[in-house]
């Protein structure tokens, strides 16, 4: 556990004011879903809200990775203006269930089955140590996707990569021809996640949970690591330099027009290009990263309830029912690009990309091979994830920081850990 996290919202939990005589006439729900595609999927949330008492304000915080929403919640946290509705993800949920700000949903989860419907890792990540509900799954996503732009790749003969050599070889070809070989956004966690693919791509699930989950010194400190390394520093020589200022749906946005051949990304990419009437699989195709199609990396989306006692508990609960609903998260995965988090909404009406994201996670859970992302605050405590996505992309930008400086970066910040 990340004790300095823990530490500073337990000093919140004693400035919050839990009670007023007034009652809510609105209450919010903070989130991070700014770009068009999943405006579309909260348009879903915002359409099944619309009638509950009190009326739901969307309250929206830009940034994809989700940084930017977690300091405005602490900071809403330390007012005393706790929005009852937050946008949550992985060890962020551990934080503020331990300081007691969050509902229990036990109750709720009891009633409309959640130990039932919901896949086994929707209720391991979304329960305390206790075995007890304390958040509540929206979406399932799968990390490692290589995202193609079909046209591009046959005007230059280019079979699907099957490896590392083989997908550096393909944006060697699509640079030499003029064109943009991997479309790519400006903020760290869009490199970060460049990292974590070649690492699993280049030595599999066993070496990814030791550098990457587990933070094992020797792990980091090995020669997987530096060939890993060389290969993201031959990733960073090739567009590294030509990274625009631009956040991942308009790199997406670049990828559709055919404006580059590959983008690497979970599947909101998807969202975002169902949202542009983007024909999927004919003009883009989802394929596996390259080494990794046995794998499913994931991140899952959940909401928290803060304790509101200016919402009767009637209230409270027939919202939180109609977002654990099977017809909402069917619609809004539709839109959002992800697959369900739960287990008996029909896929057919899902795109072909969905479909195999859901086969191959069923494979990977069977097999062993669902391992959660670095990236996006799934394997890794937050100050630990920030601090290794930090160092990662300084190294894809500053050609000036050798192997060694980096990986002896990251040993700091595993041994802070244990």
């Amino acid at each position: 556990m990340f004790k300095s996290k823990l530490i500073a919202l337990a000093a919140i939990s004693f400035l919050i004011p839990f009670s007023s005589v007034a009652k809510a006439q609105s209450a919010e729900l903070l989130h991070w879903w700014t770009a068009p595609g999943e405006q579309g999927a909260l348009h879903v949330i915002s359409q099944a809200l619309a009638s509950s008492n009190p009326t739901i304000d969307l309250i929206s915080v830009s940034g994809g990775g989700g940084d930017n929403a977690m300091t405005v919640l602490q900071a809403k946290a330390l007012a005393g203006t706790m929005p009852f509705i937050a946008q949550i993800e992985g060890a962020h949920i551990d934080a503020w269930d331990a300081i007691g700000l969050i509902q229990n949903l036990d109750t709720i989860a009891k009633r409309e089955n959640w130990d039932q419907s919901l896949y086994p890792l929707a209720k391991q990540i979304n329960q305390n140590d206790q075995g007890e509900y304390v958040a509540l799954p929206l979406t399932l996503h799968r990390m490692n996707w290589l995202w193609v732009n079909e046209p591009l790749r046959k005007q230059l003969n280019i079979a699907p990569p099957k490896n590392w050599p083989e997908l550096l070889a393909a944006m060697q070809t699509a640079k030499s021809a003029g064109i943009t070989p991997l479309s790519l956004g400006s903020d760290e966690w869009q490199v970060a996640l460049l990292f974590e693919n070649l690492t699993l791509s280049l030595h599999g699930k066993d070496f990814y949970q030791q550098a990457l989950v587990q933070l094992d010194p020797t792990a980091l400190n090995s020669d997987k690591m530096r060939q890993t390394l060389h290969a993201f520093r031959q990733l960073s020589q090739l567009v590294g330099r030509h990274i625009p200022h631009q956040p991942w749906n308009e790199a997406t946005s670049q990828l559709a027009k055919g404006e580059a051949l590959f983008q690497i990304g979970g599947d909101w990419i998807l969202g975002e290009l169902l949202a542009a009437d983007v024909a999927i699989p004919d003009t883009i195709n989802c394929y596996a990263m390259p080494g990794t199609e046995q794998h499913f990396v994931y991140n899952m989306d959940s909401f928290i309830f803060f304790k509101i006692n200016t919402i009767d508990k009637k209230s409270q609960a027939q919202i939180i029912e109609q977002l654990s609903s099977r017809t909402l998260q069917k619609q809004f995965n539709l839109k959002k690009g992800a697959i369900p988090v739960r287990q008996d909404i029909d896929l057919s009406d899902f795109t072909s990309c969905q479909k195999r994201a859901a086969a191959a996670f069923t494979k990977a859970s069977e097999s062993g091979l669902a391992i959660p992302s670095m990236t996006d605050s799934m394997a890794l405590p937050p100050v630990a994830q920030r601090a290794m996505t930090n160092e990662l992309f300084r190294f894809f930008m500053q050609s000036n920081i050798s192997e060694q400086v980096l990986i002896e970066r990251l040993i700091s910040i595993a041994q802070a850990e244990i």
